[in-house]
């Protein structure tokens, strides 16, 4: 079957169903103490960057992603059972999941923004290191150089990143080159779909 980017993160016994959308760097553990301080009956899904598999590209804008996201979820909800909550990045995409589904005169249940980030209006170039900073700086808290780190090779430049995430424990040891690869792909990606919002 095709790639998918729904997943279960915990079940439960009511509806509405939270469905929680990956950040710059594609993946969900942003939402784990918001899931953790909601009452268990409640459903929790989420929505992971398609650019995580190492047989997909990631989506290249965001009302594509939003498309993507709203077909696999309304395969499985009526709308008025999706309430959806976005983080950084997450917020753009479920703002347009959101006018997606108001344009289809059938409106999502519910939509929660958490610290989204905001388009900058007229549109600004970003600098080329823009995406390499969210990675170290936001995405694995790590404290390095990123204008040094920006002059190395693919491969030195991967295994600078991976030896200091596994020394914080931002990364699990076993994590490799080729998922960090994916990872940097992701945010590139997700970076620049944002920012020609």
């Amino acid at each position: 079957g095709s790639p998918k980017s729904l997943m279960a993160i915990r079940p439960g016994s009511r509806l509405p169903v939270l469905v929680c959308v990956h950040h710059v760097g594609g993946d969900l553990e942003a939402y784990h103490d918001l899931i953790d301080a909601l009452p268990k009956s409640v459903p929790c899904l989420g929505l992971k960057s398609l650019g995580l598999d190492s047989r997909c590209k990631p989506h290249r804008d965001v009302p594509a992603m939003a498309a993507h996201y709203l077909d696999e979820l309304t395969r499985k909800y009526d709308p008025n059972e999706i309430v959806v909550a976005g983080y950084s990045l997450g917020g753009l995409v479920a703002f347009e999941m959101a006018c997606q589904m108001d344009e289809r005169a059938t409106p999502l249940r519910g939509m929660m923004l958490l610290d989204a980030i905001v388009p900058e209006q007229p549109y600004s170039p970003t600098p080329p290191t823009a995406p390499l900073r969210m990675l170290v700086e936001d995405v694995l808290r790590l404290e390095l150089d990123v204008d040094e780190l920006a002059t190395l090779p693919a491969d030195t430049l991967r295994a600078t990143i991976l030896d200091a995430a596994e020394q914080t424990g931002s990364l699990p040891a076993s994590y490799g080159q080729d998922r960090l690869q994916r990872m940097i792909e992701v945010i590139d990606s997700n970076y620049k779909a944002a920012a020609r919002y």
